[in-house]
């Protein structure tokens, strides 16, 4: 559902604009990954399975609290799932926060700050 508000200042319809647009890829994103999930097999490959949970996390997660997606939290959360692989020992656990490490990247790049 899209709200429109009225907003006397340019800069401010350019940025509502480009919120709606991130939250529109990321919700692509979202449903991709779901898709995928759902039709795939976790036997059939199990690596990609795994990995696309992690992107599925990070998507469901912005879609759900958008004021988690600012660039300052976004980058605060890739720099903790990058140190939390260095505690993983589950293959399983590691291609899934591969998958949030890349889904995060994603989000970061979409709003234009691409580290």
């Amino acid at each position: 559902m899209t709200v429109i508000f009225f907003f006397p200042n340019p800069l401010w319809c350019r940025l509502i604009m480009l919120i709606e647009q991130v939250m529109q890829a990321i919700e692509e994103k979202r449903d991709e990954t779901s898709e995928y999930l759902v039709n795939n097999c976790v036997e059939n490959n199990p690596s990609d399975y795994y990995k696309a949970q992690g992107l599925n996390d990070i998507y469901s997660s912005g879609l759900y609290n958008v004021a988690n997606v600012k660039p300052e939290f976004l980058k605060k959360n890739l720099v903790s799932a990058i140190g939390a692989l260095r505690e993983i020992d589950s293959i399983r656990e590691i291609q899934r926060q591969q998958g949030r490490i890349e889904a995060l990247r994603y989000v970061l790049t979409l709003m234009g700050d691409e580290k």
